[in-house]
């Protein structure tokens, strides 16, 4: 029905907001770009799919999401500004952010550890802000983190939230395990008990395929790959690649660890650990110089072109 009203143009306001056009879709929900017509504001509006609305649980959870993030106050967390209820759904209003998803970069490229580490630290405060106020994120994926051209994130989609205060009082429905399967940690994928340690192991995962780019699980069936999460032995990342920093290889091999005792056990142990390795790197610098006859112009410069490209394409390596 949502879709159906987007693409008829039948839904064109929602409250005092004004609709432009659909800027995404997810597992439970329908994203719209809208404006704040007396502040001239864009913003993002975020819908409830009308398939899950009859679910309790569901619309519970969604109506939820607004309030567990407008309280939230982090330069990491997307802010939330508004509620709505019409056509028989629910709305959230929240900031429209430019910049581009982190899934759509590493769909592009593998990311260098400096790029990574920059990341995993914002990434890991917002987790540590959010777990303070009783909120675990159980989503954390590259998909839910924006990215601007100044390297700031955003951590987005709280729709599968946990807030534990209130756990007790909305029971989810039993035929439905929530997380995503790729990043889904033990707990999450047999369907048990959780805490804030599972956003560490969902932080592992994501770290994991910033570096690799790659999934550290992958399977014919969604059932599949939460059976790996669940038994097969943790992956390193420098099996893939040697090169990646022996300390991150270390850092992923805890976070994803089967047994949450075994992992970090907050998120400030995280930021502990990424802000104390890393930094004491030697930087080397190397000067080639070339003296050769000038009738081999082109092919020296073909062959400095040729080196260029070949070592830029090393992590954490500068060609000036």
């Amino acid at each position: 029905l949502g879709a159906r009203l987007m693409e008829q143009g039948g839904l064109r306001r929602v409250g005092k907001y004004e609709l432009v056009r659909r800027i995404g879709r997810g597992g439970l929900s329908i994203g719209v770009e809208g404006r704040h017509p007396e502040l001239d504001r864009p913003v993002a509006v975020k819908m409830l799919s009308h398939a899950l609305i009859y679910r309790r649980n569901f619309a519970e959870r969604f109506r939820n999401e607004g309030k567990i993030i407008a309280s939230l106050d982090h330069r990491n967390i997307v802010q939330v500004y508004d509620m709505e209820e019409a056509y028989a759904t629910f709305f959230i209003v929240m900031e429209l952010l430019g910049g581009e998803d982190l899934s759509d970069i590493i769909s592009r490229r593998r990311m260098d550890s400096r790029e990574t580490r920059a990341i995993l630290r914002q990434v890991a405060s917002a987790l540590d802000y959010a777990h303070s106020k009783g909120v675990v994120h159980r989503d954390v994926k590259p998909s839910n983190v924006n990215i601007d051209t100044q390297g700031q994130i955003r951590l987005m989609d709280f729709g599968l939230a946990k807030v534990i205060r209130l756990e007790q009082q909305l029971e989810e429905d039993e035929d439905i395990v929530l997380g995503t399967p790729y990043y889904m940690s033990p707990e999450q994928a047999r369907g048990t008990s959780l805490d804030l340690r599972t956003d560490v192991y969902n932080l592992g995962v994501l770290a994991f395929e910033m570096l690799t780019g790659q999934r550290p699980y992958s399977g014919r069936s969604k059932s599949e790959v939460q059976r790996k999460h669940v038994e097969a032995p943790v992956p390193e990342p420098r099996s893939i690649l040697p090169h990646i920093p022996a300390d991150l290889n270390a850092f992923i091999v805890r976070c994803m660890q089967k047994h949450p005792a075994d992992r970090f056990q907050t998120c400030q142990e995280v930021l502990e650990f990424l802000n104390r390795t890393g930094t004491t790197m030697e930087l080397r610098v190397e000067t080639i110089r070339l003296a050769y006859d000038s009738t081999a112009t082109d092919e020296v410069e073909d062959a400095v072109t040729r080196f260029k490209e070949h070592v830029r394409r090393i992590p954490g390596v500068e060609v000036t």
